[in-house]
């Protein structure tokens, strides 16, 4: 029934329209049930904020005044100086003086600074091999050998000034002669003997 209803309104829409003209228009909508629900918005997600990078720790850089050049000792365990009798953990390698302080390391070209923060990965093998209580253990233990017998000390050590290097080339080279002396001295000695 359908069927005969649709071919009936095509032929009369067809017969109409060629009886009127050839500028007739022909138009079938056809619903059933209920409208289409709208297509689902698309969705897309926002795009995504970055947030700044956490700003780096840079430690302050230390203010240190050192009315005298100190002493450096060089513990044998470790094969680098180490300053004594100053209030700071100081390290002479290679030339450079490293500086720890506050948890951090610093560097710098004199015992007195400018001081520049470095970070630990960048210090020297040797200095970045031990964890700082062991250097301090090693220095305080060969400072002791140290001030136990001072005058005849074999241990190398030095000041980082010109006058103290002068002196201490002078004991050294008083102290060869003595034990010089004492050598031809007990060889005498035995001989007598």
């Amino acid at each position: 029934m359908k069927r005969t209803l649709f071919t009936l309104t095509l032929a009369l829409s067809l017969a109409t329209s060629a009886a009127f003209g050839a500028n007739v228009g022909f138009d079938i909508n056809i619903h059933s049930g209920d409208p289409l629900p709208p297509p689902p918005p698309v969705y897309a997600p926002p795009p995504p904020v970055y947030a700044p990078a956490p700003p780096v720790y840079v430690p302050p850089t230390p203010q240190i005044i050192i009315q005298q050049p100190p002493l450096f000792i060089e513990p044998p365990e470790l094969g680098f100086h180490i300053a004594v009798g100053i209030p700071y953990d100081m390290v002479f390698i290679s030339g450079r003086y490293y500086l720890f302080n506050g948890g951090a390391w610093f560097q710098g070209r004199n015992y007195n600074g400018p001081w520049v923060s470095m970070p630990e990965r960048n210090l020297p093998p040797g200095l970045r091999r031990y964890r700082y209580e062991q250097i301090r253990h090693y220095r305080d233990e060969e400072y002791g050998h140290y001030r136990e017998d001072r005058e005849h000390y074999r241990g190398n050590y030095f000041r980082p000034d010109k006058s103290w290097k002068k002196h201490r080339k002078e004991e050294r080279k008083e102290e060869r002669k003595w034990e010089k002396e004492d050598r031809k001295r007990n060889k005498h000695d035995r001989d007598d003997d």
